[in-house]
Order: structure tokens, then C-alpha cells, then sequence
């Protein structure tokens, strides 16, 4: 993840650089949300986690490139349009792939798609209070 450092007071510019992902998102807001339901890829890095598993990475993915074949992440431009994706649809796309760990190029406007209307809703409003802008600030 990518974000602007601030430039010392002598220089006019900002400098890109890394920055924690609580520099963006109030991570506090997104764990009362989803705690237990994600993993960071840095649990690739834990040394528990077998070498069979670690290492077998898919090629990276590109959702709207497989599920619609227009042009999505994978050409250095943004999707201009959001799709839905199902889990029927994702075990469709990728169920059979070898590899233990499926890279995604981007999640970038793909929407999850619940089979029931109290469930969309549900997971709709999670995510609304769940994605929080960050408070962090690293100097």
C-alpha cells in the first residue's frame, strides 16, 4: 500500500512511499465488522505456515478480465464499471485452480452478490461502517 509521506518543511514536494494501512483505514471500525473473517497476505510470512502452502501462488487474477473479458486492472487502467460477483461465481472462476493461494490483481469495484436480499443488505451495511478513514499519522 502506497501513500504521500509528508516532505520535510525545506521541500515544496511530496514523496510517495509506504505507509501502514491504519494511516488509511480505522482498523479498530473494520475489526467490530469483520474480525476473524480476513487475513492479511502477511500470514504468508508466519513460519507455521508450510512452504507447500507459502510458495504456491496463483498467478495474479484479474476478476473483470475473467468474468466479462473487458479490460480491467491488468492494462494499468482502473475498471470504469463495477461487477458482482457471487460465491457460485467465484467457485466457478477459480474452484479449480491448483495452487493453495489465489493472488487477486485487484478487488477494485468488484461487489460481493448475496443470494438473499437481508443478507446483501446485512454485509451492505457492515461495510458502511466498517470502512472508516484512518487516524494515524506517522511523521
Amino acid at each position: 500500500m502506497f501513500c504521500h509521506r509528508r516532505a520535510r518543511a525545506s521541500s515544496a514536494h511530496r514523496t510517495p512511499g509506504e505507509c501502514p494501512l491504519n494511516a488509511l483505514l480505522n482498523v479498530t471500525a473494520f475489526d467490530a465488522q469483520f474480525l476473524g473473517a480476513y487475513r492479511e497476505s502477511s500470514f504468508l510470512r508466519h513460519p507455521l505456515v508450510p512452504p507447500a502452502v507459502r510458495d504456491d501462488l496463483s498467478p495474479p487474477h484479474d476478476i473483470h478480465q475473467r468474468l466479462n473479458g473487458s479490460p480491467g486492472v491488468s492494462d494499468g487502467q482502473l475498471p470504469d464499471r463495477a461487477v458482482q460477483l457471487s460465491v457460485d461465481e467465484a467457485v466457478r472462476l477459480f474452484g479449480s485452480l491448483p495452487s493453495h493461494v489465489l493472488v487477486l490483481h485487484s478487488l477494485y469495484r468488484v461487489q460481493p452478490l448475496f443470494d438473499s436480499v437481508a443478507d446483501q443488505r446485512t454485509f451492505d451495511d457492515r461495510v458502511r461502517r466498517a470502512f472508516r478513514r484512518g487516524t494515524y499519522r506517522q511523521m
